[in-house]
């Protein structure tokens, strides 16, 4: 009887949409979460629905996050819903996971069970050590360039026996960009170290020198739930695919629409292609957005329909009202940064505190205009996720 209550009271909050994923059985499933439409809520209700359904105990249950803040609300939402506790479940970003297994099984690695992960410090260090060996030219070819072409490699799942010298013919970036490879490996392993690139790829190493092991991990987690599909890159879709073959239930989380990660190595046709990827998928849309009213949810949705090669998605919402959307096209960054200004002042003469409103750019080198008119004009304000312009070392 309580655990009927329990059940009961779980699915009470959901709408249709967000209740069909929850309460999917077994196989592939791709749930399509359309920005502001409840994603996190569907995943945490899933993990509390298997526990309670009795389908898996936690420590059955895998689910992948790309942070660690998000893996430990993840966890707690859960414990809320059920009441208890979730332990034995295994809830982490995909290097923390990675990293687990890797301690656990160190002494079959090449580099040996003591290894040392080194951080984002520790390999700008050993990248600008390895240029300056190589006599490379920091001022036209960047260490951090080399170093970020490298982790793009290892996302790709690539490992040393899979890069091709250059020829003859290729160019100085290229001829570079080997050599700095192979001695940046190499001095890692003399150090017994792994980069952070490298733990998802001597994971899959380790997977596939000993498959009795990847099987042992298959075969205990029956679900595995993975979270912002859109951002994952080769070697993370190659980790959740190989866990997910024992049992086949795999549930992603994701929306095409709002892959902004590219450039760090996320591979949209991860999500694009996942139908085909898993057969047997089951696909339910969460189209309905609780966070915009529907002005912003309108021109939201026109500029992302022209993209091409997208899972077609209708959002709507409840919220009526609401200011439309301006768009002003300023001749300079002065004249932004004016408006921007002006905006502000008529905003708080009807009443809006300084702390309701917000400025967005797409870089901190952006700033300067900004904060200069908002210094001129006596406004207060604070940066987040960096510091103010005149704070920042020259």
């Amino acid at each position: 009887m309580q655990r009927d209550s329990s059940l009961s009271g779980l699915l009470s909050a959901l709408n249709p949409h967000q209740l069909e994923a929850v309460t999917h059985g077994d196989g592939p499933l791709l749930v399509l979460a359309g920005a502001g439409s409840g994603k996190t809520r569907v995943l945490t209700h899933r993990i509390a629905w298997l526990v309670l359904e009795g389908r898996a105990e936690p420590g059955e249950i895998l689910a992948l996050t790309f942070t660690n803040k998000a893996a430990r609300e993840m966890s707690m939402r859960v414990e809320e819903l059920l009441g208890g506790s979730l332990k034995g479940a295994w809830v982490g970003t995909f290097h923390s996971i990675a990293l687990r297994i890797l301690r656990r099984h160190g002494s079959l690695l090449p580099v040996g069970p003591d290894f040392t992960v080194y951080d984002a410090l520790d390999q700008k260090r050993l990248a600008k050590e390895v240029a300056k060996e190589l006599s490379i030219d920091s001022k036209k070819i960047k260490p951090q360039a080399l170093l970020a072409a490298v982790s793009r490699m290892k996302d790709d799942g690539l490992r040393e026996g899979d890069i091709d010298p250059p020829g003859d013919t290729s160019s100085q970036y290229a001829r570079a960009l080997y050599k700095f490879y192979i001695l940046y490996q190499k001095r890692l392993r003399q150090a017994a170290a792994l980069d952070f690139g490298d733990l998802l790829v001597a994971l899959l190493e380790l997977f596939d020198r000993n498959p009795e092991i990847a099987d042992t991990y298959g075969r205990r987690f029956k679900y595995l739930l993975v979270d912002e599909y859109q951002d994952t890159n080769r070697v993370q879709y190659l980790f959740a695919k190989k866990l997910s073959e024992v049992w086949g239930n795999i549930t992603v989380v994701g929306d095409d629409d709002q892959s902004i990660y590219g450039w760090r190595g996320a591979n949209i046709r991860n999500i694009l292609d996942f139908e085909g990827t898993f057969p047997g998928t089951s696909v339910v849309r969460l189209e309905q957005n609780y966070r915009s009213t529907k002005p912003i949810l309108n021109a939201a949705s026109s500029v992302i329909a022209k993209n091409k090669g997208r899972h077609v998605k209708t959002l709507w919402t409840e919220r009526e009202g609401g200011d439309p959307v301006v768009l002003n096209a300023a001749d300079s960054e002065g004249e932004e940064a004016q408006w921007i200004g002006e905006r502000i002042m008529d905003l708080t003469a009807t009443g809006y505190r300084l702390g309701e409103i917000a400025v967005l750019y797409r870089t901190h080198a952006l700033s300067r205009p900004i904060e200069d008119e908002l210094i001129q004009r006596g406004i207060e304000y604070a940066i987040f996720g960096g510091l103010r312009f005149y704070e920042r070392q020259e």
